[in-house]
């Protein structure tokens, strides 16, 4: 009888071993969960600065433009939003992606820089207060978000996307 007793008290301890490490799994996988880089919808934050980035002249990008203007290839990110001032006199342009991994980020931050260094070179001699706007500007990443906005609202524009994250 003693031995019956022993062998159930070995098979409760077995499966109470077995629930406590899948109770710390659960957990572990969950916190884990939680440290992922947030979700953000550039589609929703570009409609959410509305009036701050709209205008005649301001038009959004399709892939292709992407592709033309930046050199960001459709497989280099999971998303994006993005609106460039087709006028001519004004350097405004407004760009939201998220990269496809932390790898591609640097690349998508790489061709935003070589993008923010042409228009400071095509505006210093020409357009001097546009020059002074893009110098104002930057190119910004937070995990694998990347954005550049050159706007006379970029301090507010900046603001509503940086919400958007928190």
């Amino acid at each position: 009888m003693e031995q019956g007793i022993t062998l159930k008290r070995v098979k409760a301890g077995i499966c109470l071993a077995a629930m406590a490490f899948a109770l710390f799994m659960t957990a572990a996988c969950s916190d884990s969960a939680s440290k992922e880089e947030p979700t953000v919808d550039l589609g929703a934050v570009m409609t959410g600065i509305g009036d701050l980035a709209s205008g005649e002249d301001m038009l959004d990008l399709t892939e292709e433009e992407l592709l033309s203007f930046y050199g960001i290839e459709a497989d280099e990110y999971v998303q994006f939003a993005a609106k460039i001032n087709v006028s001519g006199v004004s350097a405004d342009e407004i760009v939201f992606i998220e990269a496809a991994d932390e790898n591609t980020a640097q690349s998508v931050k790489d061709k935003l820089e070589t993008r923010y260094q042409a228009k400071l070179n095509e505006t210093k001699n020409y357009f001097p207060e546009e020059y002074e706007k893009i110098q104002s500007s930057q190119v910004r990443q937070n995990g694998n978000f990347i954005s550049m906005v050159v706007s006379d609202n970029a301090e507010e524009i900046n603001a509503a996307y940086d919400a958007a994250f928190a």
